[in-house]
C-alpha cells in the first residue's frame, strides 16, 4: 500500500509564501537564528523530541544536558542587565535573592511536624526518595544568577507539595503550565522567557513524544495544561519568591489560602500517566525497536 500524500509542492509554495530566499557562501549550515546553528542543540531537540521512553532509560534522562546546551547559548551579558533591572524593580525578587536560607532538606530539621504542615510533606517527600538538592551542582557558584537559579530549582517539589500538582507526567505538565502563566504575569517577557526556556523545550520534547507512542496519556496531558493555566493565573507572585523557609509549620491549605494556589487536582488522579507515559518496565526487557 503506498503512503498517502496528503501535501504536496502546491501546499508547500502556499504555505511557505512568495518570500525570497537568501544564498549563503558558507560550507556549513548557517542561518539567522543561532539555536539552530548549534549542532548540539539540533542534536538534543532531535533525540527528545522523537526517543521512547524505553526500559532502559527515565522519562527525564537529559534534562542536565538539555539545561547546558540552552545554557550555552545564552547571551549572559544581556541576562545579567535584565536580571539586575528586574531586582532593582521587584522588592520579593530582590528579597529573595538577598535571603541565604533554602528550604531544610536533612531528616533531623524535618522529623517530629506537626500533621498538615509544609515540614511533613517536606519529610514525606524525602522518605520518598526525593532529592531537594538536584541541579545545585558541586562547586560554589560563581555569580549572582547562578545563586538565584540554583536557589530557584531548590525550590521545585515545593511547588509540587503546595500546588497538589504529583510528579507524575501530568502534574509536571500542569505545574509548568502554571509556572509560565506565573512568569508572564510578573516579569518582563524577556527574563520570564529565560526562566521558562528549559521547560518549554522539555514541554514540547514531551508533547510530541506522546503524541508519537504514548497517545493515551495525550488527552490527560492536555487537562493538565488547562489545570495548570487557571490555577497560575490565581497565583498572587510566582511561588519560587514565597518564603517557604518562613513557612514551615504552617498548614499547607493556609499556604494556599494566602498565595492565592486554588484548583489542586484530586490525590492520586493522574498516577497511571506514570506508567503509561513510557515503555513496560520487564526486568531483562529488550529496548523497544526505534
Amino acid at each position: 500500500m503506498s503512503t498517502p500524500k496528503l501535501y504536496n509542492e502546491a501546499n508547500a509554495a502556499y504555505f511557505n509564501g512568495a518570500l525570497p530566499r537568501f544564498g549563503t557562501q558558507s560550507s556549513t549550515l548557517v542561518s539567522a537564528s543561532h539555536y539552530l546553528n548549534s549542532a548540539a542543540m539540533r542534536e538534543i531537540t532531535a533525540q527528545e523530541m522523537l526517543r521512547r521512553n524505553g526500559p532502559d532509560i527515565s522519562p527525564t534522562a537529559f534534562i542536565a544536558e538539555s539545561a547546558m546546551i540552552l545554557g550555552g547559548l545564552e547571551d549572559w551579558p544581556g541576562l545579567f542587565a535584565l536580571f539586575e533591572a528586574e531586582k532593582a524593580r521587584l522588592p520579593a525578587l530582590r528579597a529573595f535573592c538577598e535571603d541565604p536560607r533554602t528550604i531544610p532538606t536533612s531528616p533531623d530539621e524535618l522529623k517530629g511536624a506537626a500533621p498538615g504542615t509544609l515540614r511533613e510533606r517536606l519529610h514525606q517527600f524525602l522518605q520518598m526518595g526525593f532529592d531537594f538538592n538536584f541541579g545545585r551542582g558541586d562547586a560554589e557558584p560563581g555569580s549572582e544568577i547562578e545563586r538565584f537559579q540554583r536557589k530557584r530549582m531548590h525550590a521545585h517539589d515545593v511547588e509540587h507539595m503546595i500546588t497538589g500538582f504529583p510528579t507524575d507526567s501530568a502534574g509536571e505538565v500542569a505545574l509548568a503550565t502554571a509556572n509560565t502563566r506565573a512568569f508572564y504575569a510578573y516579569f518582563v517577557p524577556e527574563f520570564a522567557a529565560w526562566l521558562d526556556r528549559l521547560a518549554n523545550f522539555l514541554g514540547a520534547a514531551r508533547m510530541m513524544r506522546s503524541n508519537l507512542y504514548y497517545p493515551g496519556v495525550v488527552q490527560v496531558h492536555n487537562d493538565a495544561l488547562d489545570i495548570g493555566a487557571a490555577q497560575g493565573r490565581s497565583w498572587k507572585l510566582p511561588l519560587f519568591l514565597v518564603p517557604f523557609a518562613d513557612l514551615l509549620d504552617w498548614q499547607v491549605q493556609d499556604i494556599r489560602e494566602e498565595y492565592g494556589i486554588t484548583g489542586a487536582p484530586a490525590d492520586g488522579i493522574w498516577t497511571w500517566t506514570i506508567a503509561a507515559y513510557e515503555d513496560p518496565r520487564v526486568d531483562g526487557a529488550e529496548p523497544p525497536v526505534s
